[in-house]
């Protein structure tokens, strides 16, 4: 995959290995939205030597570096995925962090331009996270297998490669499409 963003911290000879998150959500349905949104966010992490996921710190460029699509009821597909930050993890932003945030963000686009002009526009959520996994040099992707703590130590986590992510990408848009649509998979 890509060369990677992340920086070397207090004299580490290595670089952290990087890894997409992938997991899954729903908001209630308001309004219009009656249905609510299904949403499929893939953050960017580091990946412990025993497979787990693990934050990164704020002075990683990578730090809360995300991708978060959502489908309603109106929509067949994952739509709005754009890479972002989400500084939930470390919310409080100085003026250095904003210049790093900005920085990786240029840097990502910039990387994912390069690619779109090879192979064209990204046309799906699967191609775009695994286009954004190689701009960033993620290594795998990682998905909880058992367990429902907020903690990462008190779960068990599965590493998918790039082919596995997509078919679960995948899966995970047409199980959000049932939940949105059980009307049109029933007449089918």
């Amino acid at each position: 995959m890509g060369q990677k963003i992340a920086v070397k911290e207090y004299g580490e000879t290595s670089l952290p290995r990087i890894g997409l998150y992938l997991s899954t959500s729903e908001t209630k349905g308001y309004g219009t939205y009656l249905k609510g949104y299904q949403h499929l966010t893939a953050a960017v992490i580091q990946i412990a030597e025993d497979g787990s996921p693990r934050n990164l710190r704020e002075t990683q460029p990578l730090c809360d570096v995300e991708v978060r699509a959502q489908m309603d009821d109106q929509s067949k597909t994952f739509y709005g995925f754009e890479t972002r930050v989400y500084a939930s993890t470390y919310p409080w932003i100085d003026a250095r962090r904003a210049a790093l945030m900005s920085k990786t963000l240029s840097t990502i686009e910039k990387r994912l331009e390069i690619i779109a002009a090879k192979y064209g526009f990204s046309p799906d959520l699967a191609t775009n996270l695994l286009r954004l996994a190689d701009v960033i040099g993620a290594d795998a992707f990682i998905v909880k297998a058992r367990g429902n703590s907020s903690t990462y130590s008190e779960n068990e986590w599965r590493e998918l490669d790039a082919t596995s992510a997509q078919s679960w990408i995948n899966e995970r848009e047409r199980e959000a499409y049932v939940a949105l649509h059980p009307v049109e998979v029933e007449q089918s």
